[in-house]
């Protein structure tokens, strides 16, 4: 009976597994000074919508890896773009000109013996009023160094992963097409 109970609290620990939350995005400096560098006017950040659902659920060596953003990397991705739009000083809640979009990929693998990587695609959409004005895709890419003990890789890869999501936001501000939308 004693082996049965020691069997039932193990089973139990290793079902519900480890879960752990993402940081919440900090700004990039240079991707701010890239907003700031432009002459553009002030944007509203709108609507934000998956792809598919499997895209809000990742994992780092099969534990849940959530969103501190309401448990959605759709969010995740629209805060990031707002953060970055108001430290730059863009970012207005009554425009006509609004930036949204579709998050297509979102990727994590820390499963490597000595390399992370993460994977984020994007469709980014800015209209004035109705009008389409710029609608492209952009994805971003990232490794770094990882290590076979998951002590070491799992705290890696969730300090590492939210510079995907700044690596896919300096693309969109490199493109010019992008910019002179926001005008």
């Amino acid at each position: 009976m004693k082996n049965l109970k020691y069997l039932v609290v193990v089973s139990a620990l290793l079902a519900s597994g480890c879960s752990t939350v993402a940081p919440h995005y900090q700004a990039s400096f240079e991707n701010t000074q890239k907003l700031k560098n432009n002459d553009s006017s002030q944007v509203t950040v709108s609507q934000f919508q998956a792809a598919d659902d499997k895209v809000n659920h990742l994992t780092i060596r099969g534990g849940n890896f959530a969103s501190p953003t309401n448990g959605s990397y759709v969010e995740y991705l629209k805060k990031a773009l707002e953060q970055e739009l108001y430290d730059a000083n863009r970012l207005a809640d009554d425009s006509d000109v609004k930036v949204g979009g579709t998050l297509l990929e979102n990727e994590i693998d820390a499963s490597g013996f000595s390399v992370g990587v993460a994977h984020v695609k994007a469709e980014f959409t800015v209209k004035d009023k109705e009008k389409t004005r710029y609608q492209k895709v952009h994805s971003a890419d990232i490794q770094w160094p990882s290590n076979f003990v998951g002590a070491i890789a799992i705290p890696r890869a969730v300090q590492e992963y939210p510079r995907v999501f700044s690596e896919l936001l300096g693309k969109l501000y490199a493109d010019p097409d992008f910019m002179n939308a926001l005008k």
